[in-house]
């Protein structure tokens, strides 16, 4: 059977944009890509994006299964600006902030006002 978590592009999830893996943009080919038996996609460096295992966990219809998800720079920046994505911080420095004290505020604001409607909600 070919192994599925062996690839060297995954489209986002959201506008369908090709994000690949910058050892492939770079031209390395899919042998050097590979020689590693402990190769897995969530470790890579993509180009232009984030690509992630994601389970499914109990409560849902595809518990147990495994899927990997790319989502775009760009998507991604726009999905914590309208709310749908929420920035948890920078795992390299505490320090630093890629968003303005005035974008984190109205995040919160967001989502308390979202909080707020959805305990109104019987």
């Amino acid at each position: 059977m070919k192994n599925l978590s062996k690839f060297t592009f995954i489209n986002c999830i959201c506008c369908g944009k090709k994000i690949e893996l910058l050892d492939k943009v770079q031209g390395l080919t899919d042998e050097q890509i590979f020689d590693s038996s402990d190769w897995q996609a969530n470790n890579q460096m993509w180009n232009n994006g984030v690509v992630q295992q994601i389970s499914a966990g109990y409560g849902s219809s595809l518990d147990g299964d495994y899927f990997y998800i790319g989502i775009c720079d760009p998507c991604i920046e726009e999905g914590y600006r309208n709310g749908r994505l929420r920035y948890k911080g920078d795992y390299i420095s505490a320090a630093i902030c890629k968003f303005s004290e005035e974008e984190l505020k109205k995040q919160d604001e967001m989502r308390n006002r979202e909080k707020n409607l959805n305990d109104l909600i019987p």
